[in-house]
């Protein structure tokens, strides 16, 4: 969870090409390259937070070997996660190469949006339950041809085009924007994505809330939404800290992922993205 998303723009690769990442990788494996990539994005938010080396060595994950035959083929098997570990420490050249390897040339550059809304029932003000949620999300697939993002028996998302919706925590519903080429684009994917909401809100009496906070509801009162990994997250958070069931529940945020050419570029855009943010 500490490891940085870019989600809307991804790699610092070509659209349609491997990140640099998962050619230095056993057998250009995935797993492995996304385990890399989180080890490298704990240890650089470790170092930006002051965190001693011996404290942030003790959050990484660890690596774990793939058999041979396995990595040849480019696949791991499902026994490979039981393999044990390696201990391989990074070192600051690491970090700074895996900043280094977001860089793209400005012809790729592409913006990727992420908004987050609250969802209330109007007939008694509560936030919506699971069940109010599943009605949207199903209005989705069957009104604006969205695909269906199932786990189980219940849908937790939907996705067309290179966009997703899916659902925070507590019922908030969050679009993943596609990754676009201009800021035109994406606010226009915004606005398609909102008439779509609000026309299947309005239809079954709800209403939508873009706030940083929920204000009136309880963090027990919100309905959890049926996903597995927010049961391990519900039981998890309150070991590392006391706000963490807040985040969860009653807060909702708006994001965009940006590219970057060099350190300099990345640098420039950190700052003013900072400076914006108060007054955002």
């Amino acid at each position: 969870g500490m490891a940085p998303r870019r989600r809307g723009s991804g790699s610092g690769s070509p659209r349609g090409t491997a990140p640099p990442c998962c050619s230095r990788t056993r057998g250009g494996d995935p797993r492995t390259a996304r385990a890399v990539g989180a080890r490298r994005g704990i240890l650089a938010w470790a170092a930006g937070k002051g965190v001693g080396a011996g404290k942030a060595k003790g959050m990484l994950p660890t690596k774990r070997a793939t058999p041979a035959s396995s990595a040849a083929a480019g696949l791991a098997s499902s026994s490979s996660l039981d393999t044990p570990v390696t201990e391989e420490r990074l070192t600051r050249d690491d970090l700074v190469q895996y900043l280094r390897d977001g860089c793209r040339p400005k012809e790729y550059w592409r913006i990727g949006t992420e908004h987050e809304k609250f969802v209330f029932r109007m007939s008694d003000k509560k936030r919506a339950d699971a069940d109010d949620i599943q009605i949207i999300l199903k209005k989705l697939v069957r009104n604006f041809g969205w695909d269906a993002i199932t786990e189980g028996d219940a849908i937790i998302g939907a996705q067309v085009n290179g966009q997703s919706v899916t659902l925070e925590p507590g019922g908030q519903l969050e679009l993943s924007g596609a990754p676009l080429a201009t800021l035109h684009e994406t606010c226009a994917e915004t606005q398609n994505h909102l008439y779509q909401i609000k026309t299947i809100a309005k239809e079954h009496n709800f209403t939508l809330v873009g706030l940083g906070f929920d204000p009136v509801t309880a963090q027990e009162d919100v309905p959890m939404m049926p996903k597995q990994r927010y049961n391990i997250m519900k039981q998890y958070m309150p070991k590392v800290g006391s706000h963490g069931p807040e985040m969860m529940f009653r807060s909702c945020t708006i994001q965009v992922n940006l590219d970057f050419e060099s350190e300099a570029d990345m640098v420039r855009k950190a700052r003013t993205s900072l400076a914006l943010q108060p007054v955002a």
